[in-house]
């Protein structure tokens, strides 16, 4: 909803709550003049008929609920404030249905001297407290009115009040005519039942105030609409209404006067009410005209916005968008010139970006101006992030330092806008300059808004664009230093997406598109093709989001390669598999050493398992030739220290004896010394009974 439009509907509703409250006021000002007997309040003057107090009271109530429902949703909620106004337009119908009741029947229900009985029965005539028959009806059809105003019928929708309403203000200025001209018959249908002068003026108000509380609907919306049926209306409406009327009268009082004769009085009429409306017609015609160019004028500035948008969905230099659409904009407004100034990354100062037909002098002079609180038009707005309007550069204090280059260029006004980013980031200053002192108008500052708002969405997005391509920059550059691709693929695809490094370590051609998945098995080892296979199926996943997974290049493609990646499960909101990303490195340096490293462990075992065997085979060789010369020899000596001890006469000596017996102890130890020797270089028993009894005899001797 437009601003405009919607200050139209918010005067339809001061309308309806002014119609309300002079409504209440009318009935409680008669209700007053008949409680203290004020003829001017009852009446207006003597030769008037009187609102009777019923009457005074039912305006009271219809113009309470009318007044509750202004402003009220009309959604039909039952609310108590939306009851509230029912029941009081219900009682205002009550009292108006009674009245025609007793018309109608000849009777008398009692209601006419509810008010003031004493005051009414002072008055002359046959009902002196009944309320006019037109009257009665009336009030029944404005109270229904306001009763149903947020009631819609199938059928005819929105149209139930207006059905209402409208009859009512025809008897209501019918009554106001007949008082205007003095015709009788228009207000008064017998002596006893004439309509009141002030009634039908509040009839009128209460009409006008009902039809205008629901603004969105029926006649209203019509009144208050912004295309030209709304524009005619409100233009037309109150002239075609009071126009007749007041000229007439104005002709009515010259017949009276004498001035001229019937006929003459007709002509006139005729002839004013001709010349009125044409003129009127040509006044509407011509303001249609400019609504119309004010209207081509906003769809080709929304054209303009689109094509730069589109400019920038495209991916269009920032520059050349700049410049096409300040082109445009001078097109649409040929007094009009414009510049777009970008500020640098620290908001110090303001570069040229775009300026069709400034003069390059100027646009010299101004470039990299600083920011400031008095640099001209654009380095101030900068500086106050808010718009500066330069109406005369040349008495201007801002301009103190530009206003020769200014006068030479023939620039006299400058309105500056600074352009402010997404995050609240200054970006640039738009400004529009004219050769003549001027002060902006509606449609400049619609202008200026769509332009900034577009120029922010360039500059926003150039500038995205820009990190973004670095940003890649950066992680290809890191990619190539890390030598690590990295890929896309999303399921149901043919293809997916590989980075630069992707085609550099697989040896693909960058020229050609990423690979098929079955072109991809093709650059891969047979041997490790079905475990590839089996991570580009979604199905084979189960619960895992992440692998890691070695695998080898084809043979023929420059020697055995060995690359590692790490594979990503991508899923939607519902958490069905949608795509896989990953990153592949090439780990052939790594491999060739780890298998290098293999190798050498293999050959050091294998080193140290023959030096095992040589080393079994030399204690095996060094225990049997312990055990069948050392020990045999330690044996015989022994038996030959014991042949000779036996040999020895009795009375020998006993230091020869216990030599003898040392010597023996000695060999004896030898012996031990030499069996111990023998089990720890070979166990005995290893070779015939095995691992185990070797072990339980070793145990034994230690």
């Amino acid at each position: 909803m437009s601003g405009d439009n919607s200050r139209r509907i918010a005067y339809s509703r001061l309308v309806a709550a002014t119609a309300a409250a002079i409504t209440m006021l009318g009935g409680g000002l008669v209700l007053c003049g008949w409680a203290f007997d004020i003829a001017l309040l009852k009446g207006i003057t003597s030769d008037f008929a009187t609102m009777k107090p019923n009457t005074a009271l039912s305006f009271m109530l219809c113009g309470a609920s009318l007044w509750l429902q202004v402003g009220m949703s009309d959604t039909g909620e039952p609310r108590p404030r939306r009851w509230l106004a029912i029941g009081l337009a219900l009682l205002a119908v009550l009292l108006g249905l009674g009245s025609s009741i007793e018309y109608l029947f000849r009777i008398d229900l009692g209601i006419d001297t509810i008010l003031f009985a004493e005051s009414l029965r002072a008055e002359t005539g046959d009902f002196p407290g009944r309320m006019a028959a037109a009257t009665a009806m009336n009030m029944v059809l404005i109270g229904s009115a306001l009763s149903m105003l947020d009631q819609r019928p199938r059928r005819w929708p929105y149209l139930s009040t207006e059905m209402l309403i409208l009859p009512a203000l025809f008897v209501a200025v019918l009554a106001i005519i007949g008082y205007v001209y003095g015709v009788l018959s228009l207000y008064r249908i017998s002596a006893f039942s004439t309509m009141a002068a002030h009634t039908a003026l509040l009839f009128v108000f209460m009409g006008a105030g009902t039809l205008a509380a629901r603004p969105l609907r029926g006649l209203a919306a019509l009144v208050t609409a912004s295309h030209g049926g709304g524009l005619t209306a409100r233009l037309l409406l109150p002239l075609a209404i009071t126009t007749p009327v007041l000229v007439g009268w104005l002709c009515w009082q010259g017949e009276q006067a004498g001035w001229y004769d019937p006929a003459f009085g007709l002509a006139i009429f005729t002839t004013v009410l001709m010349v009125m409306f044409t003129s009127l017609v040509i006044f509407v015609a011509q303001r249609l005209d400019r609504i119309n160019a004010e209207r081509r004028r906003a769809a080709r500035l929304i054209e303009i916005q689109n094509l730069a948008l589109e400019s920038i969905v495209l991916g269009a230099p920032l520059v050349r968008t700049l410049e096409n659409l300040l082109i445009e904009l001078e097109r649409l407004e040929p007094d009009m010139l414009t510049s777009i100034l970008l500020a640098n990354e620290e908001s110090t100062r303001l570069c040229h970006g775009a300026a069709p037909r400034l003069p390059a002098a100027y646009v010299a002079a101004i470039d990299g101006a600083a920011i400031g609180p008095a640099v001209g038009s654009c380095g101030t707005a900068a500086w106050r992030r808010e718009q500066v309007v330069v109406t005369d550069i040349a008495a201007d204090p801002l301009w103190e330092n530009y206003r020769e280059i200014a006068a030479a260029s023939g620039l006299c006004a400058c309105w500056s806008t600074p352009i402010i980013g997404t995050g609240g980031s200054l970006l640039g200053t738009f400004a529009i300059y004219y050769r003549t002192p001027k002060y902006p108008e509606p449609r400049h500052y619609h202008i200026i808004e769509v332009v900034t708002h577009s120029v922010a969405i360039a500059i926003d997005r150039a500038r995205a664009v820009q990190a973004l391509i670095q940003r890649e920059a950066d992680l290809e550059a890191a990619q190539e230093r890390g030598n690590i691709g990295s890929w896309h693929f999303e399921f149901g695809a043919t293809r997916g997406r590989w980075s630069k490094q992707m085609y550099r370590i697989f040896e693909r051609d960058p020229a050609l598109p990423a690979p098929t998945p079955e072109e991809f098995l093709e650059l891969v080892h047979p041997e490790d093709r079905e475990t590839i296979a089996q991570t580009f199926s979604p199905n084979g996943w189960q619960q895992q989001e992440l692998r890691r997974l070695d695998f080898r290049l084809a043979p023929p493609r420059a020697g055995l390669r060995y690359l590692s990646s790490t594979v990503e499960l991508l899923r939607n909101s519902d958490g069905q598999p949608v795509a896989m990303a990953g990153t592949v490195l090439d780990i052939t340096e790594r491999k060739m050493a780890e298998l290098g490293t293999q190798q050498s462990l293999s050959r050091l075992r294998e080193l140290s398992r023959r030096l095992t065997e040589v080393e079994e085979d030399e204690r095996r060789s060094i225990s049997r030739e312990v055990h069948d010369r050392i020990g045999a020899d330690l044996a015989a000596v022994k038996l030959n220290l014991s042949l000779i001890g036996a040999t020895l006469p009795a009375d020998m000596p006993d230091a020869v004896e216990r030599r003898l017996t040392d010597t023996q102890s000695l060999v004896q130890s030898a012996i031990d010394h030499t069996r111990n020797i023998l089990a720890e270089l070979r166990p005995p028993g290893l070779d015939d009974y095995g691992l185990q009894a070797a072990l339980e005899m070793y145990a034994e001797i230690i």
